[in-house]
């Protein structure tokens, strides 16, 4: 009598193995050989468009960039008012040629009834920031997730209470960085 023939996808599929191999005897080795290319510094000079400084000593940030060859370093900083404008400073007082700073959006008085105010308010600010060299300014992702007006509405970043300081921006000639969620 013939054996009849198990399918061989079949066979495959639901073949078991009584494996017992703990992590601690486990020791793989590596197969795979390429060559290796041990590149120090890059090719042309590098600009990092986007890092945030705020807490790092800017002497050190320039041994490392030189380390890297990175040319330039854009800051996002993260703080408003007045210590804003203090780290802008501390950054081109290390080297102004290396390092730019882009504004962050102050929400405080978001909250308050009159709106238009805080959008007044928001105007100024962000002159005070272009008169001490911000290159751009960024609407971090609170809008549009926390930050909410006088009714607790939550603010999205199309909303037109807000087109005044983009406006502004625009006539500043800096660029802004928006969230896109």
């Amino acid at each position: 009598m013939m054996q009849e023939q198990q399918d061989k996808f079949i066979a495959m599929v639901s073949a078991k193995a009584d494996v017992t191999l703990p992590l601690s005897d486990f020791h793989p080795r590596c197969m795979l050989t390429t060559p290796c290319h041990d590149v120090r510094l890059p090719r042309f000079p590098v600009i990092d468009y986007h890092n945030h400084l705020d807490a790092q000593d800017p002497k050190r940030v320039i041994e490392i960039m030189d380390a890297c060859g990175i040319e330039h370093v854009v800051n996002i900083t993260m703080k408003v008012g007045d210590e804003a404008l203090a780290m802008i400073e501390r950054y081109r007082a290390a080297d102004a040629a290396r390092f730019s700073t882009i504004g962050w959006m102050d929400w405080t008085g978001v909250d308050a009834s009159n709106f238009d105010e805080f959008v007044a308010v928001s105007i100024a600010r962000l002159e005070r920031l272009v008169e001490h060299g911000i290159v751009g300014f960024k609407f971090w992702k609170d809008l549009g997730l926390s930050v909410r007006d006088a009714t607790g509405e939550l603010l999205r970043v199309d909303d037109e209470r807000l087109a005044p300081i983009f406006d502004k921006a625009g006539e500043l000639g800096i660029p802004v960085m928006v969230p896109y969620r």
